[in-house]
């Protein structure tokens, strides 16, 4: 939780969104179990990241004129909607935090090819969301993408 909170000045300029079992437990407020931190970090500040650590999980995304996000990753572009992540604060154990959205949750999740405990969970908590945002939160992109 130490980590979360030395982020907070990253929340509040929508910098940074937490991910994974920490955004469920914000979105849903039911306890998860986190054996890391997911976040994803705007890489205009990539500089100012956390030093690197066994429980980070961190994520970056360049954010385009149309309002999208992109990361390239392992040779693959992923492109995520303008409301794939959260400008709203929301609550964690007392702290304001920003999230992906759920629905950006759900997809993650929904597409996993061999759902753990953790995917289920996340899929059966975030039922109610809004499923038109759902099908066009994500794009994979051909590599020639990649500039």
């Amino acid at each position: 939780m130490e980590v979360i909170k030395s982020l907070a000045g990253f929340f509040e300029k929508n910098v940074c969104w937490l991910a994974g079992g920490w955004a469920v437990e914000a979105i849903t407020g039911v306890r998860f179990f986190h054996d890391d931190i997911d976040l994803y970090f705007l890489d205009e500040f990539r500089g100012l990241l956390p030093a690197e650590n066994d429980f980070l999980d961190i994520h970056i995304v360049s954010k385009k004129p149309d309002g999208s996000y992109r990361q390239v990753t392992m040779g693959e572009v992923l492109r995520f909607s303008s409301h794939a992540f959260e400008l709203k604060p929301r609550i964690i154990a007392g702290l304001e935090v920003r999230t992906v959205s759920p629905e950006l949750l759900f997809a993650f999740a929904d597409g996993s090819p061999d759902p753990r405990f953790q995917e289920k969970r996340t899929l059966r908590l975030l039922r109610g969301i809004n499923m038109e945002k759902v099908g066009g939160i994500i794009q994979y992109l051909p590599e020639k993408s990649i500039k």
